[in-house]
């Protein structure tokens, strides 16, 4: 196994896919996705099935995360509104005398 160090991270600079072993059509896969802007990444050599394949998985997966993180927010605002209300409402009592 060959690798390459550099200020982006590490390059494996192999000729064969990591995934399935294929020799053909080759290319790099960032181990990191790009869009989460790592300081270092690492780019795997991969073939074009495969890196299609987990580009498929890795889109779905964003999507579930980022609908838990939706679900967390709005049960947290949810929380918060419902304490504001109830703090108000407690106030409210007591200075009716209830």
């Amino acid at each position: 196994m060959r690798i390459e160090i550099n200020e982006e991270g590490i390059k494996i600079l192999d000729n064969h896919c990591w995934r399935c072993g294929k020799k053909e059509n080759i290319t790099g896969h960032h181990g990191i996705p790009r869009c989460l802007d790592p300081k270092k990444n690492v780019n795997l050599p991969i073939c074009l099935d495969c890196h299609d394949e987990i580009n498929e998985i890795d889109l779905q997966g964003i999507f579930r995360f980022l609908y838990k993180v939706c679900r967390q927010i709005d049960d947290l605002t949810f929380f918060l509104r419902f304490d504001k209300w109830r703090k108000g409402t407690g106030k409210r009592r007591l200075s009716d005398g209830k």
